[in-house]
């Protein structure tokens, strides 16, 4: 149940037992199986509750963070949408804060700008403090809140 994408991730992950690996259509099992681990700790990323597995046919990029005991353990998109491009990201509860959601969310901003991409957005719960926190730490501001959500966006560095 592996992708035939190679493995990579930066020396600090490598020497955790832990690596990136990219993910397309064809990877819906390792989907599947991080989504399965993920129930139960997934309220805060509902992304796949409206949607098919084969959604991300049409991502820029998806990849799954894993560990080489356990598997899938994190996971993060670049989703386009008209103007917009889209980032998600989740991971497993019990490997919530060593710093592994910043890692995801700090490899798909390097993917955007590889990728031209002029701003990312996305949206978070609004109490989700740890979560907000980690965003703006990265770089991102809200550009609106609602009640329940809030929006931010992190602009490139790199002119389209």
């Amino acid at each position: 149940m592996t992708s035939d994408q190679p493995c990579h991730a930066p020396e600090s992950l490598l020497s955790e037992g832990m690596c990136f690996r990219e993910i397309s259509a064809a990877d819906t099992s390792l989907l599947q199986a991080f989504l399965d681990d993920l129930e139960g700790s997934s309220a805060g990323f509902r992304y796949f509750a409206t949607r098919p597995l084969s959604v991300i046919a049409g991502h820029l990029y998806t990849v799954l963070l894993e560990d080489t005991e356990r598997g899938p353990i994190g996971y993060g998109h670049l989703d386009p949408e008209d103007e917009v491009v889209w980032l998600g990201v989740s991971v497993v509860k019990e490997f919530r804060g060593r710093g592994l959601g910043y890692a995801i969310v700090a490899h798909l901003l390097s993917e955007a700008v590889k990728r031209r991409v002029r701003a990312v957005t996305l949206s978070v719960d609004s109490d989700n403090e740890p979560a907000i926190a980690l965003y703006r730490k990265i770089g991102f501001s809200e550009i609106r809140n609602t009640h329940r959500t809030s929006y931010m966006q992190w602009l490139s560095p790199v002119p389209r």
